[in-house]
């Protein structure tokens, strides 16, 4: 029988967090039919050895090399069977309930192709989630640091509201955990495999709403993330791939021109990074 959701994980030496985000999926397994697939990315920490010797049940894939978090999951999605994809980061955790209710919404919200919960830090403070699609003067102000200063200040300015405890239309939610509906899938086609990690999320929503669909964020819903904890063992190498993924989307969404002006500038901060690490390094 087909199964209504199927739970993607894309791993890459995560191995403890992993462990707890497949505990947290079987602890609080909705009353629906489900299916786990863990896409490892070549792994060097044992990740894949402790999915197949502690949770037998999840699909396991494992990649010969790091084919990067939108290829990935692609390949999790191209084996799955259910009606609805749910991506889910290996730093994230499910709390009881917020499956079942991502997915009462989507049955008696056709038009809903993403749906994307309330996201926890790890205190269990809010991590704000579903926004305004990106434009270049918040790049520009995330690159010289002035970014979370203005948003403190106007909220709106990124997320178009202050209330987080309200389902809201939204133009895109986070991908570390997102619900979205095979159906929508099937029209608009997978991630696209252009961005190694970063943005992906964003351009898949955009290519969504562009296609008739909705994006909605689900209070209802929790899940704890531990933000970032994959992408930060990359150091340098991840600013180099979220520049290019930034360049990307803008270069497909917004033009040349807006795309070079960030490219310009990010290179210009990548050379400095290159200089702090390389006078950290003789420091040491």
């Amino acid at each position: 029988m087909r199964p209504d959701i199927s739970i993607i994980i894309v791993n890459w030496n995560t191995c403890e967090l992993l462990r707890e985000c497949l505990q947290s999926i079987y602890a609080t397994a909705p009353p629906v039919d489900f299916e786990v697939l863990v896409v490892d990315n070549a792994s060097s920490d044992g990740s894949a050895d402790m999915v197949a010797n502690e949770f037998p049940d999840a699909v396991l894939m494992r990649s010969a090399t790091n084919t990067g978090f939108t290829t990935g999951n692609n390949i999790g999605i191209q084996k799955a069977s259910g009606r609805y994809i749910l991506l889910l980061n290996p730093d994230a955790e499910l709390l009881p309930g917020s499956v079942q209710a991502m997915f009462d919404f989507a049955e008696s919200h056709p038009d809903a192709a993403v749906i994307g919960p309330k996201l926890l830090n790890t205190d269990g403070s809010l991590q704000k989630n579903g926004r305004r699609f990106t434009r270049i003067y918040r790049e520009l102000l995330a690159m010289v640091k002035l970014h979370k200063l203005a948003v403190t200040l106007v909220p709106e300015m990124e997320w178009g509201r202050r209330d987080f405890d309200t389902r809201a239309q939204v133009d895109e939610v986070s991908g570390a955990c997102m619900l979205v509906r095979r159906a929508a899938i099937d029209k608009v086609g997978m991630l696209d495999e252009r961005f190694f990690m970063y943005y992906e999320e964003v351009d898949w929503c955009r290519r969504f709403k562009d296609a008739g669909f909705t994006v909605w964020y689900l209070p209802e819903a929790e899940v704890i993330h531990h933000w970032a904890q994959g992408s930060r063992k990359a150091g340098l190498a991840t600013s180099h791939i979220a520049f290019r993924s930034q360049y990307l989307y803008y270069r497909k969404h917004h033009g040349f021109l807006q795309a070079a002006t960030l490219r310009a500038v990010s290179g210009v901060l990548l050379l400095l990074l290159h200089v702090k690490y390389a006078l950290k390094g003789r420091l040491k």
